[in-house]
């Protein structure tokens, strides 16, 4: 679960740069993120796979249900 482990070094990281006082680093780092987790998203959507298989799909509602 190669993601998993970037999205919580990017949590990491934005902690850091709150920390530091680095609140310029701290949004890049929110918004490459953010970026991830949509493309993500999108990309599980997309699969032929039912949602509800992929983790934490039963949470996600998609707008044409």
């Amino acid at each position: 679960h190669q993601t998993l482990l970037i999205a919580q070094e990017q949590h990491r990281a934005v902690l850091e740069a709150i920390s530091a006082g680095e609140s310029g680093r701290a949004e890049s780092i929110a918004r490459e993120h953010s970026n991830v987790a949509k493309r993500n998203l999108q990309a599980a959507t997309n699969r032929e796979t039912p949602l509800q298989q992929v983790v934490g799909g039963h949470l996600i509602k998609l707008r044409d249900e």
